[in-house]
């Protein structure tokens, strides 16, 4: 009987508690302008991308945290660490730079531009925090990190397959070349470099 007991208690407990999930992005750089368009246009810095999936018919909420090089969680703590995924949908969001498409406006109110990189759900999952200055402690952290680079953990409560994720990064370098001619004796021309790549993102820590 005891027997019999422990093992209802067991499937109660089973079918009551439920169990997060995660995703890690293990390094990014983030550290382009805003509006930069892809292949960027100036060619200063790199623009990361992380892409997200929902698979569900229902809407998920996620919460981020960031952490520097050194392994130093940076935050965002509580309420200001989530954002959510509509049913079915995706998203895009640059770490970083908060960075609103042409007809958006940020949380912070950063006003979207042709070149933007974040639609309307990617513009609201909370940035990297950073400190202000060289002196200033990130709140919460306790850390002092103006970087543009780190990791991140994604959490949802669910299944490791609820959502997907990829992370891309793109570097572009620009150069002007001279050719001699015939007609004017010489002619510029722009020269475009563009580096990019995407990885699909690992399971994080559960």
């Amino acid at each position: 009987m005891k027997k019999y007991a422990i093992a209802a208690v067991v499937m109660m407990l089973g079918a009551s508690l439920a169990f997060a999930a995660s995703l890690n992005v293990p390094l990014f750089v983030d550290n382009a302008g805003i509006a930069e368009f892809v292949p960027n246009i100036t060619g200063a810095g790199v623009t990361g991308v992380v892409t997200l999936k929902n698979n569900k018919s229902t809407d998920i909420e996620c919460a981020i945290q960031y952490y520097n090089l050194a392994g130093d969680l940076l935050g965002p703590f509580g309420a200001d660490s989530t954002f959510e995924i509509r049913a079915n949908s995706s998203l895009a969001f640059r770490p970083v730079a908060e960075d609103p498409a042409k007809g958006i406006t940020g949380p912070t109110g950063v006003v979207g531009q042709n070149g933007g990189q974040e639609g309307a759900q990617g513009v609201l999952v909370p940035d990297r925090p950073r400190s202000v200055d060289s002196t200033t402690p990130i709140p919460g952290a306790g850390v002092i990190d103006t970087a543009k680079n780190g990791s991140i953990v994604i959490t949802w409560v669910g299944d490791d397959t609820d959502v997907q994720g990829t992370a891309g990064y793109f570097q572009t370098t620009h150069s002007r070349e001279t050719a001699a001619t015939s007609d004017t004796g010489a002619d510029t021309t722009d020269q475009v470099v563009t580096f990019s790549y995407t990885h699909l993102l690992p399971p994080g820590v559960s």
